[in-house]
């Protein structure tokens, strides 16, 4: 994992998760899907795995931010139920 960087890329990937459209409006870059996908992957893996958590130490305040941030967020909007 350390000389993949995946976790300093995905942090990177998701400060910049929307472009502006023309008409101003913001669209989610079609790549967020897979970035979230990678860290649930990630996550569920340090529940058994030392070395995944002690990667993740290693990427301090920037995993902790895109956790609470914009992976929280995806998740809870990709959980929710459609149509109520």
């Amino acid at each position: 994992m350390n000389s993949s960087n995946i976790g300093q890329t995905l942090i990177k990937l998701s400060k910049d998760s929307q472009f502006k459209h023309p008409s101003d409006r913001p669209i989610r870059h079609g790549y967020m899907a897979a970035v979230i996908k990678i860290a649930n992957v990630i996550s569920k893996s340090k529940d058994n795995k030392d070395e995944v958590v002690t990667y993740i130490k290693t990427l301090g305040d920037d995993w902790k931010e895109f956790v609470d941030g914009e992976f929280k967020r995806s998740n809870e909007t990709n959980n929710r139920s459609l149509g109520g």
